[in-house]
């Protein structure tokens, strides 16, 4: 596992091996965490937009699928995030499901969005799913999104940086 913190074994390694049998190209952006209830502003589906389409690129996803917080109603922000890229042709889908982030990301070749709990979540969950965090968008909750999430450690996070550099 790329972290060293406590993981379930058992979890990881089923997931490790439902994503080798993954054929499909699907990207999960989670919604989730302080002030994603709310409406995203323009300049916040910009970057979004301009994000996912780097990672679209690079890992050459074919759908999008929005992932609202299982506990918490985000539709609101997930239909308009939704309605947004499907307008800029990003295929893209929302998942409503209330199964734990854990036991679906085998489901996916790459998780990516804001900075989050979430990550991290998946980066414990599985070895074969890539987690991409968007820094600048980030930095509309965070001042500093880089050492919230990693705090001074290397856990295997890539990072979309400051006007769209694919730190890989």
């Amino acid at each position: 596992c790329v972290c060293d913190w406590p993981i379930n074994k058992e979890l990881v390694d089923k997931n490790n091996s439902l994503a080798k049998l993954n054929s499909e190209r699907k990207l999960l952006t989670p919604i989730s965490g302080y002030g994603a209830h709310r409406k995203f502003t323009k300049e916040e589906l910009s970057l979004y937009q301009r994000d996912l389409l780097i990672v679209i690129k690079h890992m050459k996803i074919s759908t999008v699928v929005i992932r609202p917080h299982t506990r918490i109603n985000f539709y609101d922000s997930a239909n308009q995030l939704k309605s947004f890229l499907n307008k800029n042709n990003i295929n893209t889908e929302i998942d409503y499901g209330k199964e734990d982030i854990e036991t679906i990301v085998h489901n996916y070749k790459v998780v990516a969005g804001f900075c989050s709990n979430v990550l991290l979540d998946v980066l414990r969950a599985s070895d074969d799913v890539i987690v991409i965090c968007f820094e600048e968008i980030s930095k509309t909750r965070f001042k500093d999104p880089i050492q919230v999430l990693l705090q001074g450690e290397n856990i295997g996070l890539k990072w979309i940086n400051d006007g769209g550099v694919f730190d890989r």
